[in-house]
């Protein structure tokens, strides 16, 4: 359970929680055009600003890991992912069978093998907020790259109440994703090599 400051308890009676459904109903009116927004436990989140960093890391993960995955396994960059019936979060790269359904429909509990979310300032909530959910959905290992302070959090053994294992992983450690050798040096030099 997530600890709630006075004044979001204040506020919680009054917070009026939607659905996936109706999420999607907002997405296709047209109500969130050019925002990034997700669905947490059914409340809409604004997702913070892709800066360089971001968009670099995102494509040398894409990049990197597509080309390592055996058959049978694919990646979807940035995709929603229907977690639960109040829950839609949207990885910035999410490792699922070739053989899974629409990640959108109904009456999909879960999906995925792993899903990576990458942070410079978003930190509770990709530390505090989404393991619940992604475990929730039954995704067996979530990881927070942390590209500010070059670490990657990596969340395992999922339960009902969140993951049962985190590590923290940082240069030169190299990172298994779904088979997939992932050098950590390599992945922070590509992503802050503007940043020096």
């Amino acid at each position: 359970m997530i600890p709630m400051s006075t004044m979001a308890q204040a506020l919680e009676p009054d917070v009026h929680r939607i659905t996936r459904a109706e999420y999607r109903t907002l997405h296709e009116a047209g109500y969130f055009e050019d925002r990034r927004v997700e669905l947490l436990e059914g409340v809409i989140v604004e997702m913070q600003a892709m800066g360089k960093p971001h968009i670099l890391a995102m494509a040398w993960l894409t990049r990197h890991v597509v080309r390592g995955l055996r058959d049978g396994l694919i990646t979807n960059p940035a995709l929603p992912v229907a977690a639960s019936n109040i829950s839609q979060p949207q990885p910035d790269l999410l490792v699922v069978d070739e053989r899974w359904p629409d990640l959108q429909a109904d009456d999909m509990p879960h999906g995925g093998l792993l899903a990576i979310e990458l942070t410079w300032s978003s930190h509770h909530r990709d530390l505090v907020v989404k393991p619940s959910i992604y475990a929730g959905a039954g995704i067996p290992e979530y990881w927070v790259v942390d590209l500010r302070d070059q670490l990657v959090v990596v969340h395992t053994n999922p339960t009902t109440d969140g993951y049962a294992s985190t590590q923290t992983a940082t240069p030169p450690d190299v990172l298994d994703a779904c088979g997939v050798a992932v050098p950590l040096d390599e992945l922070f030099a590509y992503a802050l090599r503007d940043e020096a």
